[in-house]
């Protein structure tokens, strides 16, 4: 017999926890069972071998094991390289906020307010129909992106570029806007002429944790505004989501924020919820993580947001973790994102990159677009970044969940986009699975 390796394994009030870590599934087991399964499984009792077995613990054969290892990587390697290729047109980098925390700061390209050349967006078709075609991916698929900066600023020009990116394709391909909000109001002419449009609006905490946070240039409120503009783009037939970053500084005003956009009768009833996700901002600009924070996020999370279902992006180790708890799958991969096989941005300028966050960085451009509208790419240097070539990466149990970490934030602190990157994977998915065995108790 052989035990999957891929196994998470931890205590809980005297039980065994056992954690597949390929398919998914948490089962909880009688310490003597735990210790018979690791030192002799062929002394299990036979229903536990039948039940091991069905749960992808237990093989007859190594070799069944890696049939099975094998069919969830391709599966999920064919989901990756079949899923829309993702297009990002930064519009601008220019912005109407200040946001101290944003990596657009960091870059200094708030600065820098040139709007992207006209030819970009009115030969937006032509560019797309080549970047599918040198990914390989199925043509006319693509997911449309507006970013910034600000996309959506009130500016004359923005305006003309970006009612071109959704004239050309808002008829063919999935378009998503990512804005703060706060211009909403000049877009609601261009917006109601289209429908479901994704538009992603940030909010970070009540009014005065926002106000300090995302500062308008004007010295006014952008809450006040921000709020204001959602609720008159609610008539329009769109999907809005609400992103709120989380740090140390407003997690504990989440529920306050949320209890706002609940009297604001934004969405219809009861579906509040599923238009918010909470994103804890990452910091990849250094390795090391305020652990601490994670877990006391966590804490809060379980107490009071859990149970309304709301999403958690970047924190992937508590989202796995709650995925198997909700019975959902979970899908191992060698690949970190899609910046190694299916995304391109395009800058103002007509420089070809292949990730948003690492806005102005040379190292992640590989090519450019003529004003013709022709594009020219070199091949991608993070194509080759497989979990699997990651050394380090070798012998963990999460390799296929972590993937490695960031690639961006490994070429952004160690140089080598080929280093690895935990960010407290382990520790941030032990600490989540304990916390949610408080929650729900398991038994064979």
């Amino acid at each position: 017999m052989f035990i999957n390796p891929l196994l998470f394994k931890t205590i809980h009030n005297g039980q065994s926890v056992i954690v597949s870590l390929l398919g998914g599934g948490i089962q909880s087991i009688p310490t003597e069972i735990y210790r018979m399964l690791f030192s002799n499984p062929g002394l299990l009792p036979e229903d536990y071998i039948t039940h091991f077995e069905e749960t992808e613990v237990l093989f007859k054969t190594q070799q069944n094991f890696f049939t099975l290892f094998n069919e969830y990587i391709n599966k999920t390697n064919d989901k990756t390289q079949n899923s829309p290729l993702n297009i990002i047109f930064t519009l601008t980098y220019g912005c109407n906020l200040h946001c101290e925390y944003c990596f657009q700061i960091r870059q200094n390209s708030h600065k820098n307010n040139m709007i992207i050349r006209s030819d970009l967006t009115n030969k937006s078709q032509k560019i797309v129909s080549q970047l599918e075609g040198l990914s390989g991916h199925i043509k006319g698929t693509s997911n449309i992106y507006l970013y910034g900066g600000e996309p959506l600023r009130n500016d004359p020009y923005l305006y003309k570029n970006a009612h071109q990116l959704l004239k050309t394709f808002s008829k063919e391909n999935d378009i998503f806007i990512t804005t703060n909000g706060y211009d909403l109001n000049h877009y609601f002419s261009l917006l109601s002429q289209y429908s479901n449009l994704n538009i992603q609006v940030t909010l970070d905490g009540p009014k005065l944790i926002h106000d300090r946070r995302r500062k308008a240039k004007d010295g006014g409120s952008s809450f006040e505004k921000i709020c204001e503009n959602l609720k008159r783009a609610k008539s329009f037939n769109h999907n809005i989501m609400i992103r709120i970053n989380v740090d140390e500084e407003n997690y504990l005003s989440l529920t306050d924020l949320i209890n706002h956009l609940d009297q604001l009768n934004l969405f219809p009833t009861n579906k509040l919820f599923e238009h918010i996700y909470l994103a804890p901002v990452l910091n990849r600009d250094k390795i090391e993580i305020n652990l601490q924070f994670y877990k006391t996020f966590i804490d809060y999370y379980f107490k009071h947001l859990y149970q309304h279902n709301i999403k958690v992006s970047n924190l992937r180790a508590l989202d796995y973790a709650i995925k198997l708890f909700r019975g959902d799958s979970i899908s191992p991969s060698k690949y970190y994102c899609d910046a190694l096989y299916g995304k391109y941005i395009i800058d103002p300028n007509g420089h070809v990159g292949i990730c948003e966050e690492a806005v102005l960085n040379q190292n992640q451009i590989i090519g450019k677009i003529d004003s013709k509208g022709d594009v020219e790419i070199k091949s991608n240097p993070w194509k080759d970044r497989s979990v699997d070539n990651i050394k380090t990466c070798i012998t963990c149990e999460f390799k296929y969940l972590c993937s490695g970490g960031c690639p961006w934030k490994a070429l952004n602190c160690t140089g080598n986009v080929q280093s690895f990157i935990c960010d407290g994977f382990k520790e941030i998915f032990e600490y989540s699975i304990k916390k949610m065995l408080t929650i729900n108790y398991l038994e064979i």
